[in-house]
């Protein structure tokens, strides 16, 4: 059999201790703040991050290509506007050319009638006197009277409606010479507004440009050498986001970046083995505007 030990614990001394608690009031408050700190700062991690996607929404949904569009629809509108101004005018000329086309002729009927009222009147008068030799002279005379004013009678309608037809074809030329005139004016102030508008807006905003050159990419996705050219002063953007660029090509192709001093700041061509995209604004806006004016035409 085991023996048995005892074990005899050690002499333990009696001590009392204070142990300083905090204050439970104090402690209270302080977590308190730390919360509604931490709400406050939740709210405005969450409200910052709402006001960053609404503008990307509204970056993302001004579209360059569509203020294009809609600058030039408007001045479509205008156009057409002074076309229907300028037909009501040469309809007002034409209707005028014929009043005075109807007057000539009924001025000319009264000259026929007064004609031969004189030579009625002449015969008459030889008639009365009871002389043959003055009949007959009256008759000639009345004759040869009437005669001529007929004759200026119907010169004056030959040269009214010579005028008549002068003023007509003057006006039609002064018509379409002003309505063309007015067409390439306008249309050339909208291309000029268009450029502008546009190049602010992608000078201000380079996202919206580096999405034009992502779209263009993706149009070209299989290529396998892709060289961009662009204005010099887009070189450093456009290689800090490079990366983006080449994620929208399926092959990863080797992209050089090549910069053209003919090209305008938000200018770019994108060239490859399998195409190109032209996306100069002035081009663009230059194949619209000749587009407009073949319409015009």
């Amino acid at each position: 059999m085991s023996k048995s030990k005892i074990i005899k614990a050690p002499a333990i001394e009696s001590e009392v201790c204070f142990v300083e608690l905090p204050d439970i009031v104090a402690v209270c408050r302080e977590l308190a703040a730390a919360s509604e700190e931490d709400l406050i700062v939740g709210s405005t991690d969450q409200d910052q991050e709402e006001t960053e996607n609404a503008q990307e929404e509204k970056e993302a949904s001004i579209d360059p290509e569509a203020v294009a569009r809609q600058l030039l629809a408007d001045a479509q509108q205008q156009t057409e506007e002074l076309l229907a101004a300028a037909r009501q005018e040469a309809e007002l000329m034409i209707a005028e050319a014929e009043r005075r086309r109807e007057q000539v002729e009924q001025e000319l009927a009264t000259a026929r009638q007064e004609a031969a009222a004189e030579c009625e009147r002449l015969k008459q008068e030889a008639y009365d006197r009871g002389y043959q030799e003055g009949l007959a002279a009256g008759n000639q005379a009345g004759e040869t009277a009437w005669a001529e004013k007929i004759t200026a009678a119907e010169d004056s309608l030959l040269e009214a409606k010579a005028e008549a037809l002068n003023l007509i074809n003057q006006g039609e030329e002064e018509r379409t010479a002003r309505i063309r005139g007015s067409e390439q004016e306008i249309l050339k102030l909208v291309i000029d507004i268009a450029e502008k508008v546009i190049k602010t807006e992608l000078n201000g905003e380079p996202k919206k440009w580096l999405r034009m050159i992502e779209d263009s990419a993706k149009r070209l996705a299989g290529a396998t050498e892709v060289t961009i050219s662009i204005a010099q002063e887009d070189e450093a953007f456009l290689i800090q986001h490079l990366r983006e660029i080449r994620s929208q090509f399926t092959e990863s192709p080797r992209i050089q970046i090549n910069t053209d001093l003919n090209l305008q700041p938000g200018d770019f061509q994108v060239h490859s083995n399998l195409g190109e995209v032209d996306a100069r604004v002035q081009q663009q806006l230059a194949k619209i505007f000749q587009a407009l004016k073949a319409e015009g035409n």
